[in-house]
């Protein structure tokens, strides 16, 4: 409810909310407003704040005291904390005599202004200031120093489309946050929608020995000139130009083999495994460059046997054993049959001479009686 008093509520305050804030009514006399300072009170520890910007682009470094160093004769400095490139000191002040000498290495300014927060400029963000920094000042009591990240932000961009009428020419502009021709990236619009849900790239142009080359689909046109924008022609529009269009630049990725990626990047990176196989088994972490560990949760690659194959295979066993069971069956009842026959054989042979005609042609024996009376 709004009466003479105006309540501004900050649920969790934070380095950015540092700063001047001001009460303004429409018609009021910009010198009858008085601007109040929000500060945050630190107690033991300092802190800092960086945003983050597209490759070559300004920003700036604010370290936060938890007391006004511009009254005392404390040394400070801001440490750079990387793992692309050695770690060291980017800015440090020591305190000679009624005076403060204060250094900084390249890529890095500092005006000498310090109260109880300080700025340090980076007028070109690089790869190699990519990282985390802290804020240390000389103090009797111990202080703890809280880390901030400066992480290069991918170059965003947005598109805009003119009223289109059907069978008659549009336009359709892609704008981007920094001057492609002097950065040189590859870019493309893509289209969503229509026969294609999944996306498929419109135009795509890349840079070849200072050169751009740019491909179109059917049905678009683009005249390769380009500087923080670019211009897409459609000659004649239907409804086969009918989706959602977008316009991003492109990263430069290499991946390890087995594994690719689209180089599109937003919130969120696609890898794809084109076949999963036991090499690819194992936990993985996505960590953004120069940030720390802490906070990136890891996921695992379980590799599942593929069902059909292994019941497929299983039922291809069967199929032979079964066969192959009977055959060794059949072979052992034949043989166990080939010899019961041959012992029957053996067991019913018939002599070649009978008992009767064995017993008639034995040589007859006279005895001593006969042989006398002959």
């Amino acid at each position: 409810m709004i009466s003479h008093e105006l309540t501004l509520e900050i649920p969790r305050v934070s380095t950015k909310d540092i700063g001047g804030y001001a009460c303004k009514l429409s018609n009021m006399n910009r010198k009858d407003i008085k601007f109040c300072e929000l500060k945050i009170k630190l107690e033991g520890k300092t802190m800092c704040d960086v945003p983050s910007v597209p490759l070559n682009s300004r920003t700036s470094l604010t370290c936060y005291f938890p007391e006004d160093l511009s009254k005392n004769t404390a040394d400070f400095s801001v440490y750079h904390h990387s793992g692309r490139s050695e770690s060291g000191t980017v800015m440090s002040c020591k305190r000679i005599g009624d005076h403060r000498s204060c250094n900084t290495i390249g890529g890095y300014e500092f005006d000498q202004t310090v109260t109880n927060h300080l700025t340090v400029g980076i007028p070109k963000a690089q790869e190699d200031q990519e990282g985390s920094y802290s804020c240390h000042y000389t103090s009797s009591a111990p202080v703890r120093y809280e880390n901030c990240s400066l992480t290069l932000t991918t170059v965003t961009s947005f598109c805009n489309i003119s009223s289109v009428v059907e069978t008659e020419p549009a336009s359709l502009t892609c704008t981007f946050n920094v001057d492609v021709n002097a950065t040189k990236n590859n870019f493309s619009l893509a289209r969503i929608g229509g026969a294609d849900s999944k996306g498929v790239d419109i135009v795509t142009c890349t840079w070849l020995k200072d050169q751009l080359k740019c491909t179109t689909a059917p049905g678009y046109e683009v005249n390769n000139t380009v500087t923080d924008h670019l211009v897409i022609r459609v000659p004649r529009a239907s409804r086969d130009h009918t989706g959602t269009y977008t316009c991003h630049d492109q990263l430069k990725c290499t991946t390890a083999p087995g594994y690719e990626v689209n180089n599109l990047v937003t919130d969120r990176l696609v890898i794809r495994v084109p076949r999963a196989s036991r090499d690819h088994t194992g936990t993985y972490v996505c960590h953004v460059t120069g940030s720390s560990m802490d906070g990136f949760k890891s996921c695992d690659f379980i590799l599942i046997p593929d069902v059909p194959a292994v019941v497929l295979t299983v039922a291809i066993a069967v199929l032979v054993f079964i066969p192959v069971s009977l055959v060794i069956v059949f072979l052992v009842f034949k043989c166990k049959q080939s010899k019961e026959l041959d012992g029957k054989a053996s067991s019913e042979a018939i002599p070649l001479i009978s008992p009767e005609e064995n017993t008639s042609s034995s040589p007859t024996v006279l005895s001593k009686e006969e042989y006398l009376i002959g």
